[in-house]
Parts: C-alpha cells; sequence; structure tokens
C-alpha cells in the first residue's frame, strides 16, 4: 500500500513551526483549516408546513449547523461540512423543525437525528433526505377527570432508551368553554420505540400530567395510538413546617425557604417564604409553615443572607420528602468562616482580568450547601472571606479576560470567560472556627489560534470552547479545571478569524467554530493541548497516516465487541494506535516500499445503536492522526455500561471528567452510569469509583 491510501488526515489541520506556552509578548500560534464540502437535502414530513428549520451534520471531524425559514412543504437545505484533505468522513443530521398542519389547526415540534450515517468525501457533494410521505402519526386521546373540563392538552414522544435522538411535541386547545375529550395528531419517526407523555390544563385552573406511561413503535407511515385520563386532583393536603437555627456571632438579615415539586412525584411547587428578623430565639432562630400542601414529593432548599448581602448561604433541607399530612423539616447550622485569596500572573495583565458580583463560590461536600460572598478587592484578586457552616468545602470560581484593544501583534479585540472554574482540595471547617485556605495562583497562557478555509471563504464570528484541568506535578492531584469560552468580539467577514487563547495553565481540548456564509462550522478539536506559562513547547509537522479497512462505514452488526483492523504508516515510526481506547496489536507488514508500515487490530466494545469507531495513531515524535467512520449495531437494549457517560463502550478520562462535571446533580435513574454508587447523587465519589472501573490506560487516578 502507498501513502496516498492514508491522505485522511487529522480532522484539525494544524500548520504549525513551533509553539509557545507564553511568556510575556511570546505567542502560541495554531492554525485551523475548514477543508469544506457541500452537503444538502429535502425535508418532508408528509403534507405537514414546514415552518422553521434546523439541520445540524455531525461527525467524528467536524459538524455544521444551519437555520432556515422554508414556509414549504418541501424544505430544502444546503449547508457545507469538515472533511479531511483527500479522505472522508461520516455524517448524520439531527432535524429540529416546526411544524404545521395541513389544515391550519395544529403546530408541532419534530426533532430526530437519522441515525444511520452518509459517507462525506472530499470534493464531492453530498445529499442526506428525511422524506416522510405519508408521516408516521401517533394520535392520543385525552378525556377529563370526571366532573372537570379540558382547556388544553399538551403531547409529546420521545425516544426511549438509547439510539439517538427523538423528541416530538404538539398542543391542542379546547374550543370555548371546554371538552370533556380531545383527540391530537403528532408526526414522529417511524420504527423506533417512544414514551408517550403529556399534560393537560383544566378550566378550573388545575394543571395534571396525563396517565397511564406508555410505550408506542409506528411503522412507517402507519398511525399509533394513545389513549389518556388526566390524573385526578390530589386527595390530601397537609403542610410543612419546622425551625430554622444559624448560631454564631453573626445576625441573619434574612431567611428563604424554596418548596418545590419533585417532577414525577406530584404535588405543585409553592410561593418562596421570606423570613425576616426579629427573630424570636437565640441563635437566629426562627420558625416556618407552609400551612396548604398538596400531597406529593417535595425538595426543600434554604437561602441565607448576611452582612447586608455580602455573603449568601444556600441548603437543601431536604429531598424528596413525601408529603400525605403534617411534615416537619428543621435547619439548624453553626456558623464558621474560611479567607481565601488569589495571585493572578502569567501573561495577562491584572487590569485585563474581570470577576462579577460573587465571582468565587464554595460548595459543601454531602448535601449541596454553598456559599458565595463579595470580595473586598476582585481585581488583586481578593481577598474573600466567607461565612459558612461546619463541614468540608471545596473552591470554585469564574472570571473574564478581555483585550479592549488591538495588540502589536495585531490580535483581534477578544474575551476568554471561564467558568465551573473548581479547585479541588478538600478545606474542613469547624463550628466558630475561622480557616486560611493557601494562596491560589494562577499563572495564564496564550494560544493564538487562526481560523481560514482552504477554498478561500470568508467567516465571521470565530470562537474557541476549551475544556482543561490543570493537575499537582507530584501527585498528579487536580487542583483546578474549568471551560472557558474564547471569541472575537468582530463581526467582520474575514479571511483568516484570529483568536488568542488566554487562560491559567492547564491541559486543554480545544473545540473551534465559525460562521462561513449562514452556517456554523466546527472545525474539529485538538485534544490534550497544553497552556504552560513559561515554558516552550516543539511540535513536530508530518503526523502519521492511519486507515481503517475493517469495519466499513455503515456496517450493521449485532454483537457487543467488534474487531477493528487496519493500517498505519510515517515517516519516522508508528509507535501506537489505539481505538476507541483500546490499544491495538502493531505488527510490520513487511512492505518493501514502505517500511514504517503497520497492521493494528484490536476487539472494543460497542454499545447498541449508533457507533463511531475511532483509531489513533501516534508516531515517535508524539504527533497524533486519527480516522474515524460509522457503524451501527442493532442488538437488543442492554443496561448501559458502569461509568461510560457518552456510551462508548470504553470507561476513559473523558466519562470520569463528566461525571465531576455533574456532581451535586440528582441521578437520572437507577441505571444512569455516572452515579457509579448507587446513592442517587453524582459526587466526587462515583468519579473516583469510576476510575478504578476504566478501561483505558490513560485513565489514572
Amino acid at each position: 500500500m502507498t501513502h496516498s491510501n492514508f491522505r485522511a488526515h487529522l480532522l484539525l489541520c494544524v500548520l504549525l513551526a513551533s509553539v509557545s506556552a507564553l511568556l510575556p509578548g511570546r505567542v502560541e500560534s495554531q492554525v485551523v483549516e475548514l477543508n469544506p464540502v457541500p452537503l444538502g437535502g429535502t425535508i418532508r414530513i408528509g403534507d405537514n408546513l414546514v415552518r422553521t428549520l434546523t439541520v445540524t451534520a455531525t461527525s467524528s471531524v467536524g459538524s455544521s449547523t444551519v437555520q432556515l425559514t422554508p414556509n414549504a412543504v418541501d424544505a430544502v437545505y444546503s449547508t457545507i461540512v469538515q472533511v479531511p484533505a483527500d479522505g472522508s468522513a461520516v455524517y448524520r443530521i439531527t432535524v429540529d423543525a416546526g411544524l404545521t398542519s395541513a389544515d391550519g389547526t395544529q403546530l408541532y415540534s419534530f426533532r430526530f437525528e437519522k441515525s444511520l450515517g452518509t459517507l462525506v468525501r472530499d470534493g464531492e457533494p453530498a445529499t442526506i433526505d428525511l422524506v416522510m410521505d405519508p408521516a408516521t402519526r401517533v394520535e392520543a386521546t385525552v378525556t377529563a377527570f370526571p366532573g372537570e373540563l379540558l382547556d388544553n392538552v399538551s403531547l409529546r414522544a420521545q425516544r426511549f432508551g438509547s439510539g439517538g435522538f427523538a423528541f416530538f411535541i404538539t398542543a391542542l386547545d379546547a374550543p370555548p368553554g371546554g371538552a370533556e375529550t380531545l383527540t391530537l395528531d403528532l408526526p414522529v419517526a417511524p420504527g423506533i420505540q417512544l414514551n408517550c407523555a403529556g399534560s393537560a390544563n383544566m378550566t378550573n385552573g388545575r394543571g395534571a400530567a396525563l396517565e397511564p406511561f406508555q410505550l408506542v413503535t409506528v411503522p412507517e407511515g402507519d398511525v399509533g395510538t394513545c389513549a389518556f385520563d388526566v390524573a385526578p386532583p390530589p386527595m390530601l393536603e397537609g403542610s410543612i413546617s419546622g425551625t430554622l437555627d444559624f448560631e454564631g456571632d453573626l445576625s441573619v438579615d434574612q431567611y428563604e425557604v424554596f418548596v418545590r415539586a419533585v417532577s414525577g412525584g406530584g404535588g405543585s411547587s409553592l410561593p418562596n417564604q421570606v423570613l425576616l428578623p426579629p427573630f424570636t430565639g437565640p441563635g437566629n432562630r426562627t420558625g416556618y409553615e407552609f400551612p396548604q400542601v398538596e400531597e406529593g414529593e417535595y425538595n426543600v432548599d434554604l437561602a441565607i443572607d448576611l452582612n447586608d448581602g455580602i455573603d449568601r448561604l444556600t441548603a437543601r433541607l431536604a429531598t424528596r420528602v413525601g408529603v400525605t399530612g403534617d411534615t416537619v423539616v428543621h435547619g439548624q447550622f453553626c456558623q464558621a468562616y474560611l479567607e481565601t485569596s488569589f495571585s493572578l500572573g502569567g501573561v495577562t495583565r491584572p487590569e485585563d482580568w474581570e470577576f462579577g458580583e460573587r465571582p468565587v463560590s464554595l460548595g459543601r461536600l454531602g448535601d449541596g450547601l454553598s456559599s458565595s460572598s463579595t470580595p473586598l478587592d476582585p481585581r488583586a484578586g481578593g481577598p474573600f472571606r466567607f461565612v459558612l457552616r461546619e463541614g468540608t468545602w471545596r473552591q470554585g470560581m469564574s472570571f473574564a479576560i478581555r483585550r479592549e484593544s488591538f495588540e502589536p501583534g495585531g490580535f483581534m479585540n477578544t474575551r476568554t470567560t471561564g467558568t465551573g472554574f473548581r479547585f479541588e482540595q478538600n478545606l474542613p471547617v469547624a463550628c466558630g472556627e475561622t480557616v486560611v485556605a493557601p494562596v491560589r495562583v494562577l499563572e495564564t497562557g496564550r494560544v493564538e489560534i487562526h481560523f481560514q478555509s482552504t477554498d478561500g471563504s470568508f467567516l465571521q464570528d470565530p470562537l474557541i470552547r476549551a475544556f482543561c484541568s490543570h493537575r499537582d506535578e507530584q501527585t498528579a492531584e487536580v487542583i483546578y479545571s474549568y471551560e472557558t469560552l474564547s471569541s472575537s468580539s468582530s463581526s467582520a467577514s474575514l479571511p483568516v478569524g484570529i483568536v488568542p487563547v488566554e487562560a491559567p495553565a492547564g491541559v486543554c481540548t480545544f473545540t473551534a467554530t465559525a460562521r462561513v456564509g449562514n452556517v456554523n462550522v466546527s472545525f474539529g478539536s485538538l485534544n490534550d493541548f497544553e497552556i504552560l506559562p513559561g515554558v516552550d513547547v516543539e511540535i513536530g509537522l508530518g503526523g502519521p497516516r492511519v486507515e481503517i479497512l475493517s469495519p466499513v462505514p455503515g456496517e450493521i452488526v449485532e454483537d457487543d465487541e467488534i474487531v477493528v483492523e487496519g493500517l498505519a504508516t510515517d515517516d519516522g515510526e508508528v509507535v501506537s494506535v489505539v481505538v476507541n481506547g483500546v490499544p491495538a496489536l502493531l505488527q510490520s507488514t513487511d512492505n518493501p516500499s514502505d517500511p514504517a508500515e503497520v497492521s493494528f487490530s484490536a476487539v472494543v466494545p460497542i454499545a447498541n445503536g449508533p457507533n463511531v469507531i475511532t483509531a489513533v495513531a501516534t508516531d515517535d515524535d508524539a504527533n497524533q492522526t486519527q480516522a474515524s467512520l460509522g457503524i451501527e449495531n442493532l442488538r437488543e437494549d442492554e443496561p448501559p455500561l458502569l461509568c461510560d457517560v457518552d456510551g462508548n463502550g470504553v470507561v476513559d478520562a473523558l466519562d470520569v471528567g463528566l461525571i465531576f462535571a455533574a456532581r451535586g446533580n440528582l441521578a437520572s435513574g437507577p441505571d444512569d452510569p455516572r452515579d457509579s454508587n448507587g446513592d442517587g447523587v453524582i459526587s466526587v465519589n462515583d468519579g473516583r469509583l469510576c476510575v478504578l472501573h476504566c478501561t483505558n490506560p490513560r485513565c489514572q487516578p
């Protein structure tokens, strides 16, 4: 095999001679090129009018989004997609359409991902249609509770289980005066299992869910049916009451109590209740009561304001508390204090840092309690003084870095915003104690990324999204992690856009996007790129070439794993090939015209539904190239793999990162792969357990 067979370049064409993680005045330079290929098609959903249309094309090498207002039954779209030079990519489309029925009486929202992809080759315009004529439909009959009349109803049908995105919605008003029964018609995608559910409003003002939960699979062009009754009104009323106490030196300005109904648990949320001083008991003690609460399940939350609003704490008093009568929920805390500050440096000038009103926050491990405080001097990084309750806390912050004018190097006006900036060290505090945290040093670097299209198209609004983390060099402990958006403030059409990313030191994954014509295009991603202030980094050119020979694009299988085989070569030496996180076995092909050529083979797990197979080759200069293709697995549904959040059949660092990013949220159900310990809450402990389940050698504690 010759080198011409390996021209599927890395999705992000990076032309780079030298990369410098900056000292002041030095720039890391990246050139990101779009190799555009036209993609278009026709969207037709029976005889419904397509009012609005958003088409998103996605693959492992990039994505694009186009928004239209066709106002036609046959809606034609046209976009461009990223394809490796002289290579190919498998693209799927997601259709998000606003429809009107042919008689004009009903409006529909039709959102669906066409799971089987289309192979798009460099230089060859491609077509992906979604034509459903006649439309596949669900017809639903809704009957009011005896003694009530329907005012309006809404119906939704969404995909049940894995296998791609599908979500369809409609609503219908009753005639004046209401109706005992209403019938709705909803276009849906064929051949997939859908969960039909909905809600109704009565003429007496009551809102209720539709019962029972129903699953339906409708063949193409056919009509499925669902019959619903409106849930009865609550039979019992109860109350939620208790005492609140935040004992300590400071007086409480106010308490605010929130009672929110849990989705699917019945009941109705209540207006917030604000409690003001003077409080009747010692330790800022007061009572509260919600006297009339419908039967159901509720979350009860509390906010505490102190120091004239400078300090604010929030706490979860109860989670999914059941109310069938009088329910008592107390909140008793004691005050503690934390003092912390930051040192800002690197390439960013102190005057370029921006902080919001409450840029630093604290989260209490285990119960969702949080605290925020207004800094005494935000430009200088603090100091910050927090009023807390006893427990173990972690810090987080948000920030912005702004360049108001053109830099000497010709940079466009830019703004970098960091969110979810988490410091992972635990900070235990006891009642009445004041803890002084170590100074956090934030040294920034810069990566200058240039956008351009290989066909010379002009672009607007270049943007970089980065997910970064910074580890301790000795212990490998994550010191902080964050997400940042960096963009150009210029909307001019330019042949080359420039986005300098200024951010604290970290190892990042960059995703580049820009608007080309009327299409928002993803140029691709650059993984594991390090921002290191004061350190020069050299990246060699001429990365390896890699080709997947088996399976073929679009192949349909019925198994829980697949053998992936292919070829890789390099100007030097191919040192490794990793397929979906699984190291492949390498063997020389003994090709006399290409001594570096190796064959590779790996057995990788696959989920049911669409799968993307990605082979990443690394050469002796640490350059990487990847080749990807899509396949479809039609085996029966099975529970998701524990810790496999992205569903690619491999537990790796990305899965662990997604778990850490979701911490503090409730699990979506008993099969939520993020909830590794099964306690119903996504937490740091889940992430740590999933590290032990990791199937990728790069995923280490």
